[in-house]
């Protein structure tokens, strides 16, 4: 009896990390933490077969053509003469004129933000076990589902605005 009552024990205790995941506590832990685990878990029988299951999001940020816009350098037209006749004369005098101001058109642009959340994969220990770097890993599967469904992109504007119109280019951002 001893025996069967022991080994419920270590059953029950070795069990227990995993009841507490179940009930919804969750521990932290590093990618080569979770890979180790993975690891250890798998190679007990008495648990369940399991997939880890990695949640991947991307944002990505572009600058769109916002309007057309243009901007307008002053033109100035001064016209001068002087007069002379033998040994008199009339100085130089000179006087500013309407004159038709440079337009040129410029680009306007605004910067948005599109996202994707929430692309989940499965996968087994071992290829949990191959990820060096999760950016890395997650980009192709979030761009392959986004391949099949377009909208699951959430497209925003940032605020940033960024004209080439003026006396320079300037970015500025609204509330």
């Amino acid at each position: 009896m001893k025996i069967i009552l022991g080994s419920a024990l270590v059953l029950l205790t070795s069990a227990l990390p995993l009841l507490a995941s179940d009930s919804g506590e969750h521990q932290s832990l590093t990618l080569v933490q979770l890979q180790a685990k993975c690891t250890e878990l798998a190679s007990n029988p008495q648990i369940q077969p399991f997939k880890p299951s990695i949640t991947c999001n991307m944002t990505t940020f572009k600058w769109v053509p916002a309007q057309a816009g243009s901007f307008s350098l002053k033109s100035q037209k001064i016209v001068g003469a002087s007069i002379q006749m033998k040994s008199f004369y009339v100085p130089q005098e000179s006087q500013t004129l309407a004159a038709q101001d440079f337009v040129q058109p410029c680009g306007v642009f605004q910067k948005i933000s599109d996202t994707v959340s929430n692309v989940d994969v499965e996968v087994t220990c071992e290829e949990l076990g191959a990820i060096t770097d999760l950016a890395a890993f997650c980009e192709p599967h979030v761009v392959s589902r986004i391949g099949e469904d377009p909208a699951l992109v959430t497209s925003h504007e940032t605020g940033e605005v960024y004209t080439l119109c003026g006396q320079g280019a300037a970015l500025t951002t609204t509330p």
